[in-house]
């Protein structure tokens, strides 16, 4: 099993604040994806103890995570869905690394931002939703549920690197 060790980035809310209001997309993919950011650096200086314009976003500021939280608000304003149903959030089990060191799965950021979605342990033993997932699925979800009868008319999937022992590293989505 391979794991690329991603570089910790240094940059706070407003660089990335700056990063997504330079890029050539709508007004409205900006602002919902500046919102998730702020997000996060509200967590993250509640669980600090400190002010979010001070808070350091480490993997969350990286481009690769920028690009994932902006390229949701471009598909969702393509889309045009009605309502979002999310299912229960799987946070996996056990510790994480992070920066301040070792802590139990969820991290206290990602545990502050589920506050009020329904989540579980789910069957891995490591950190299946990040900070960055967590506030993302809080911004775009209308509710939480099992998945309702519906007629789908388009389905898409995307399949993670990681290997998972109880299921498959998969995200679906259902229009």
């Amino acid at each position: 099993r391979h794991h690329r060790r991603r570089r910790s980035v240094m940059r706070t809310f407003r660089d990335v604040a700056e990063i997504i209001d330079d890029l050539s997309v709508s007004g409205n993919v900006r602002r919902r994806a500046s919102a998730v950011y702020e997000m996060i650096a509200g967590a993250a200086a509640q669980v600090h103890g400190t002010e979010a314009d001070d808070v350091i976003l480490h993997r969350t500021g990286s481009r690769d995570v920028i690009a994932s939280v902006v390229g949701v608000f471009m598909a969702l304003e393509e889309l045009e869905p009605d309502k979002v149903i999310s299912s229960t959030v799987a946070v996996g089990n056990g510790k994480a690394r992070t920066s301040r060191g070792e802590m139990d799965i969820p991290v206290p950021v990602t545990a502050k931002l589920l506050e009020g979605v329904p989540y579980n342990g789910g069957t891995e033993s490591f950190e299946m939703c990040t900070a960055d997932g967590a506030a993302l699925t809080k911004s775009i979800a209308d509710e939480f549920s099992d998945m309702p009868a519906m007629t789908v008319l388009r389905s898409g999937a995307g399949f993670g690197m990681r290997e998972y022992k109880g299921g498959v590293n998969c995200v679906r989505a259902m229009l």
